[in-house]
C-alpha cells in the first residue's frame, strides 16, 4: 500500500500524464468499424481514461479548487474564440494568400458524420453519451492535469510540485502553445489562442479548477455547435 501511495503521490509526474496518454492512445478511427465496434471503442476509450483519472484522485488534493467569478466569462469567451477561429481557417487562408502551399488538407482531421453510420439505432445513444462524457469531462480533466497540473509547473523548476498552478516560468507558455499546435494541427490558430487564454486564466487565478471549468465549458460549446450545425470537421 505504501508503494501504491508513493506511485500516486502528487510529486510523481505519472498521475498527471497517464490519463491523457491513455485517452490519446485509445483514440478511435471510425473507418471500417461497424456501429457496435465504434460504440464499444468510444466507451472503452472514455472508461479507461476515466479510471486512470479516478486512480489519480490523491493528487487532486494538492491543487487549488477555488472557482473565481472571472472563470465563467472567460470560459464562454474561450468557447466562442475557438469556434470562430477554427471555422474561419484564417491561418490557412493567409498561407494561400502569400503563395505558400496550404497544408490544411494534410492537417485536417477525419470528418465523421455519425448519422449514416448509426442510422437512428440505439447504439447512437451509447456513442453520443461516451463522446459527450469524453469531451466535456474526461478530456478537460486529463489535459488540464497534464498542462496546468504538471507541465507549466515542471518546466524550469526542480521543485515543481511545490509551485502553484499558474506560476509561469520563461518557457512555460511557449511549451503550452507548442503542445496546443501539435495536438490540434487542423486548427493551430484556434488552439494557440485558446490555450494561451487558459494559461492566462491560470496565471491570473492560480486555480486549477478555473482552468478545468473553462476547458469543460468550451468543449461543451464546441460539441453543441458540431451537433447543431453538423460541422463534422471539428468533431
Amino acid at each position: 500500500m505504501d508503494a501504491i501511495g508513493r506511485w500516486w503521490d502528487h510529486r510523481n509526474p505519472l498521475p498527471y500524464i497517464l490519463p491523457l496518454v491513455l485517452y490519446t492512445f485509445l483514440a478511435v478511427s471510425p473507418e471500417g468499424l461497424s456501429p457496435g465496434e465504434l460504440a464499444v471503442r468510444f466507451v472503452l476509450q472514455t472508461l479507461v481514461a476515466g479510471v486512470a483519472l479516478l486512480a489519480a484522485w490523491p493528487v487532486y488534493q494538492s491543487l487549488n479548487w477555488r472557482v473565481p467569478l472571472i472563470t465563467l466569462p472567460v470560459a464562454i469567451a474561450g468557447g466562442v474564440l475557438w469556434i470562430v477561429l477554427a471555422t474561419g481557417s484564417y491561418e490557412w487562408r493567409l498561407l494561400e494568400t502569400v503563395g505558400v502551399p496550404s497544408l490544411q488538407q494534410m492537417a485536417a482531421r477525419p470528418q465523421f458524420n455519425p448519422n449514416p453510420t448509426f442510422d437512428g439505432s440505439a447504439l447512437y445513444v451509447v456513442f453520443l453519451a461516451a463522446r459527450t462524457i469524453g469531451l466535456v469531462a474526461v478530456v478537460p480533466l486529463a489535459e488540464e492535469l497534464f498542462l496546468r497540473g504538471f507541465l507549466l509547473r515542471y518546466i524550469g523548476s526542480p521543485q515543481w510540485s511545490e509551485r502553484n498552478v499558474g506560476d509561469l516560468t520563461r518557457w512555460g507558455w511557449p511549451a503550452v502553445v507548442v503542445y496546443a499546435i501539435v495536438s490540434h494541427p487542423a486548427e493551430p490558430l484556434a488552439a494557440a489562442a485558446w490555450f494561451t487564454l487558459v494559461t492566462a486564466l491560470a496565471w491570473r487565478t492560480r486555480s486549477f479548477a478555473a482552468c478545468l471549468v473553462a476547458h469543460s465549458v468550451a468543449n461543451a460549446m464546441l460539441l453543441v455547435y458540431v451537433l447543431a450545425w453538423e460541422d463534422w470537421r471539428l468533431w
